[in-house]
């Protein structure tokens, strides 16, 4: 009796690792006049807007005289090999293919992404040969337009500056310095051959499928109030579907303290609450049947979740032996004296 009572208290420790998980999310609402930090919808991102002059100079490369910068060539492509890995979305970028409209993209068909602080075509405006630097582990890329004036001239009051700024970490960072006209609104009214949309997105193709989904944020010009000395810094969440692996996901997902599981069938590493929720269960990838004898298709590999099962299976042995020594020492097997 005890013991079927100690079974039951080990498989309520166990439940929770299986438990149906509430679905949690994080909608983009609003606009960015008035907000300076957002989520996207998948909740892949981290936007925070920031204006101020000190940190843009924290940021800001000066690339003009530096014996380092490059030069993208006019005419060539434009596509510039990292000394380092680039970690977007779990995907180990090493080389990028660089815009003259302003922005970067993938260099290979896939994945495909693309980073745009502003996108600038050249009717009414004067674009400037492109800049780019390498710092530690990081690129920064200079954009530069002028209104009908010549690049080789000094400083000018109505040049549009920028600079995108990538980490090997996948953070990635808009560096606005200057802004003619007040801000990107009244600049883009100047200037309409500007781009309305700016940001990040990432298309994520779920393995062996034709699902994808597209991580980031496209944002309108028109719903922000972007100046001179702005910066928008996009910062990757911690998350279950960076991970590609069985193994990834289980270190993964240690190393970030977060609750993640990897689905064989699906080939997806999720948290049940992320936006494969419905690969995963579309895949029977839930928790299985206690009456099914099907081999299962999931593994739970937070470390807190592996943490429960040492417990359960150490606690499991020691209830075991000690039933096992309770019942020899009633039956007067262990610790009886020998005759005289």
């Amino acid at each position: 009796m005890e013991f079927f009572q100690y079974i039951l208290f080990v498989a309520v420790i166990i439940s929770p690792i299986c438990a149906t998980e509430k679905n949690e999310t994080n909608p983009f609402t609003g606009n960015l006049v008035n907000d300076t930090d957002k989520i996207d919808p998948y909740n892949s991102t981290r936007w925070t807007f920031t204006q101020s002059e000190a940190l843009v100079q924290f940021l800001w490369d000066d690339m003009d005289g530096n014996a380092e910068t490059k030069y993208v060539p006019d005419y060539s492509p434009a596509v510039i090999g990292l000394p380092f890995d680039f970690n977007l979305f779990g995907q180990n970028i090493r080389k990028v293919e660089v815009m003259r409209e302003g922005g970067i993209r993938s260099a290979d068909p896939e994945p495909w992404w693309v980073a745009v602080p502003l996108k600038v075509g050249e009717f009414g405006l004067t674009p400037c040969q492109i800049k780019f630097l390498f710092k530690g582990a990081s690129l920064s890329i200079q954009w530069q337009y002028r209104p009908q004036e010549s690049c080789n001239t000094g400083n000018s009051d109505d040049e549009l500056s920028y600079q995108l700024k990538i980490h090997a970490n996948g953070s990635i960072d808009f560096v606005y310095k200057q802004i003619p006209f007040g801000n990107l609104k009244d600049f883009q009214v100047q200037f309409p051959d500007v781009g309305s949309k700016f940001g990040v997105s990432y298309q994520y193709k779920v393995p062996a499928s034709f699902d994808t989904f597209t991580l980031g944020l496209q944002l309108n010009v028109n719903e922000t109030d972007i100046k001179d000395n702005t910066v928008v810094s996009v910062r990757p969440q911690p998350q279950c579907t960076t991970f590609r692996s069985l193994t990834s996901c289980m270190v993964g997902a240690k190393n970030a303290n977060i609750s993640c599981a990897w689905c064989s069938k699906a080939e997806i590493c999720s948290s049940k609450r992320d936006f494969l929720r419905e690969v995963w269960m579309e895949n029977g990838c839930n928790c299985p049947d206690p009456r099914s004898s099907k081999p299962e298709n999931y593994a739970w590999t937070s470390g807190t979740s592996i943490t429960f099962i040492i417990i359960a299976i150490t606690l499991t042995v020691l209830m075991i032996v000690s039933l096992i020594a309770h019942y020899y020492i009633n039956k007067g097997y262990l610790f009886e004296l020998p005759p005289n």
